[in-house]
């Protein structure tokens, strides 16, 4: 009888160890797949892309794919101007003096990913 009641905990052990074991690696596969790509392709649209000095235009980020764990966040910089907002639209205002300027957004996802895309602005 000693015997059956020092080997039933070690096998109750065993099993849970396993069950345990078994789940977690079918949930870390899960997220794993969540996490393996939440960023398909990142696209800049321009309501303008042609402005006279000191204009206003939105500029929104979009064709981005998000995998349900994942959130994004934006970080838009430009070559001059302002920048109004920090979201997927922005609203840019060029600045006085004419020329080419390049508005650029980085788009990242709570998974580690990230990709940039920038647009070109004219000021005439």
């Amino acid at each position: 009888m000693k015997t059956v009641k020092t080997i039933f905990p070690a096998a109750l052990a065993a099993i849970f160890f396993m069950a345990g074991y078994s789940c977690n690696k079918e949930n870390n596969t899960m997220m794993n797949k969540n996490k393996t790509s939440s960023l398909s392709s990142l696209t800049l649209t321009a309501e303008q892309t042609t402005l006279s000095s000191n204009g206003t235009t939105k500029i929104t980020a979009s064709g981005v794919n998000v995998k349900s764990c994942c959130s994004l966040s934006y970080t838009w910089s430009a070559s001059a101007g302002n920048i109004t907002g920090n979201s997927a639209e922005i609203t840019y205002k060029v600045p006085a003096n004419s020329g080419q300027q390049t508005i650029t957004c980085l788009a990242k996802d709570g998974c580690g990913k990230s990709q940039s895309k920038s647009i070109a602005i004219t000021v005439q």
